[in-house]
């Protein structure tokens, strides 16, 4: 079974989780190659506008020089090109993974099903450090992707703001809250039902055009046990709007209300 869990949401979850349990964010000043790797848990929804849920791995891992670095979170990777203390800018390569005929909902199994996306494109941030208290760092994301595979031939674009401070010695908590646009073939690969489908299914046709998909909210919660190791635990809720809330997929089969959770285990180097 294929899960369609929003990728750049996942992704920003999973992230912050990881950057909360690497030591390497507090040394940015630090030469030298240094990063982290956090292997976990997530409980996701089963395809994007399911109300089901499924067990799934992750890993989330970063390499760093400098201010550029190479991450890799979930099901995607991107690259910091700039060296640049209050600035990040660089590639982006995701997959949103697609849907099949082996889901809950027997309706939307007897849909068409789609193929894994893989999708390329940028992201730019402003990153604001020591804000609030000692460590304390606030960010700013912008990110694009554009679909190279053939698969929906659309277009995601988000926002993000988050921030994120210790608490204490070995606790840092962070919170992160986000938006999401996508183009109309976007929509109307994942969210829209052709006459086809609607007869297959018994779901009424529906046409989903493009425009703001989704908002959420991401927190976790980080215990360094030693000064390498740690443990993170994250939640996140997204909730789908306008034409992808409205859709049968979503409205009658699934939930506009999609949550994830996890827990993982940090090592920094």
């Amino acid at each position: 079974m294929t899960n369609s869990l929003h990728l750049l949401a996942a992704s920003t979850l999973l992230a912050s989780a990881a950057l909360g349990a690497s030591s390497a964010s507090a040394e940015e000043g630090k030469e030298g190659v240094r990063g982290y790797l956090a292997l976990g848990a997530a409980s996701v929804p089963e395809y994007e506008g399911a109300d089901a849920q499924q067990a799934l791995p992750f890993i989330a891992a970063r390499v760093q020089s400098g201010g550029r670095y190479l991450a890799v979170e979930g099901v995607s990777a991107r690259a910091n090109v700039l060296d640049i203390a209050a600035w990040e800018l660089g590639p982006v390569a995701a997959i949103t993974f697609g849907r099949d005929d082996d889901v809950e909902s027997r309706a939307v199994a007897r849909l068409a099903p789609i193929d894994d996306a893989v999708e390329l494109g940028a992201f730019v941030a402003r990153i604001w450090r020591d804000v609030g208290v000692a460590d304390g760092e606030a960010r700013v994301s912008v990110h694009a992707v554009q679909d190279v595979s053939g698969v929906h031939d659309g277009w995601q674009a988000g926002v993000s703001a988050g921030y994120a401070a210790p608490a204490g010695a070995r606790w840092r908590f962070g919170g992160e809250v986000s938006a999401t646009f996508a183009s109309e073939d976007y929509a109307a690969t994942y969210f829209s039902v052709t006459p086809a489908g609607a007869a297959a299914s018994g779901l009424t046709a529906y046409a989903a055009d493009g425009g703001l998909k989704d908002a959420g909210v991401a927190v976790n919660a980080t215990y360094a046990a030693t000064a390498r190791w740690s443990l993170t635990a994250f939640a996140g809720y997204r909730r789908l709007l306008g034409d992808a809330a409205d859709s049968p997929i979503v409205a009658r089969e699934g939930s506009p209300d999609q949550f994830s959770a996890g827990l993982g285990l940090g090592l920094s180097f």
